[in-house]
This record gives structure tokens, C-alpha cells and sequence, in this order.
């Protein structure tokens, strides 16, 4: 009789061990579930503000983009305007370098001669 005693003990003791670990498993299983429904629930608000924000985002790139586009058009401009005006200052110079450097010789040619005139009457 003691060794059935000890196996219906022992087994008293099993059975409880399970039961405990049963419970132990469903209340985790229980706050598993709880937190994939938060984590759910998180995951379509985030959606719901995300997808806004990046189609915005889209935009605002894409406005970016057409400004750049006009901005390297204006600056292909500025430089072709840039070459214009460095050849047509270039083009004056040539034009009006010689006859202004003839006209400078001719006035300080005539200044002397005043001078020199001045000076012969003077005496």
C-alpha cells in the first residue's frame, strides 16, 4: 500500500505541476494577444499618418524637382548672356581702343603746343 501511496502522490504532484504551467501558458498567451492587437492597432494609425506624409513628401519633391530644372535653365542663360557681353566688350574695346588712344595723343599734342605757344608770347 505505501507504493501506491507514493505514486498517487507523485502523480498528485504531476497533475498539479501541469495545471499550474497550463495556466501560467494561457494567461501568457492571453497578454500575446493583447499586445499583437495594440501592436495592430499601432501599426494602422501609423499607416493612416504615414501615407499622407509621404505622399506630400512626393510632392514637395517632385515642386523641388521643376524648380531645380527651371533654376539650371536660368543658369544656362546667365552664362550664355555672360559669354554675350565678354565678347561684345571685347569687340569694343577693338572698336573704340585706337581711336581713343589717337584722339588721347592728338589733345596731349595740342596741349603742348598751347603750352609752348603760351609760353613764346609770354616772354
Amino acid at each position: 500500500m505505501s507504493s501506491i501511496d507514493l505514486i498517487d502522490i507523485a502523480a498528485l504532484i504531476v497533475t498539479f505541476i501541469c495545471g499550474v504551467t497550463a495556466v501560467v501558458l494561457v494567461w501568457m498567451v492571453t497578454i500575446l494577444i493583447r499586445t499583437i492587437n495594440e501592436l495592430r492597432a499601432f501599426i494602422s494609425d501609423l499607416r493612416a499618418k504615414a501615407i499622407p506624409v509621404v505622399e506630400d513628401m512626393q510632392g514637395t519633391v517632385t515642386r523641388a524637382n521643376t524648380e531645380l530644372n527651371r533654376i539650371q535653365g536660368m543658369v544656362g542663360r546667365v552664362d550664355q548672356i555672360s559669354v554675350t557681353v565678354d565678347r561684345a566688350s571685347r569687340l569694343a574695346y577693338r572698336a573704340f581702343a585706337p581711336p581713343l588712344v589717337k584722339y588721347m595723343s592728338w589733345m596731349s599734342g595740342i596741349r603742348r603746343f598751347v603750352k609752348s605757344m603760351r609760353g613764346k608770347s609770354g616772354k
